[in-house]
């Protein structure tokens, strides 16, 4: 997990939702040091973290265009942008919403991801 926020504040807020098992690591604003999404420079400083180059595949989830806009100029990550509300028309961008539209992310992403996606995304009551 790749956050402005402290990892333990990430990390409570992971424990309860139940999906602290999901993630290998936080990496948050105490690791990132004087800098933070969108600047380059905090991406870097994660990458280097959990041992990403730039010539890996990477699939960005982010809730900030802001932020997707840094990961996919600077970076050539996979967009997703999970919707808060807000309407993203991005060519390319898979967008979540209420259902999981998987369109871009299927060919990049594991079995075991999309499960998590799935049910993570689907609406309030459906099983």
């Amino acid at each position: 997990m790749f956050t402005n926020c402290q990892e333990t504040q990430a990390k409570r807020a992971l424990r309860a939702l139940n999906l602290e098992h999901h993630f290998d690591g936080i990496f948050g604003a105490d690791l990132m040091g004087e800098v933070s999404k969108p600047d380059a420079l905090a991406f870097e400083r994660m990458m280097s973290h959990f041992g990403i180059s730039k010539d890996d595949k990477c699939v960005f989830f982010e809730d900030s265009l802001v932020n997707l806009e840094t990961a996919v100029s600077v970076f050539n990550m996979l967009p997703v942008f999970v919707a808060n509300g807000k309407e993203c028309h991005r060519e390319g961008w898979t967008v979540v919403r209420g259902e999981l539209d998987l369109g871009n992310v299927s060919d990049a992403a594991s079995a075991e991801l999309l499960a998590l996606l799935k049910d993570f995304c689907a609406p309030v009551g459906d099983s």
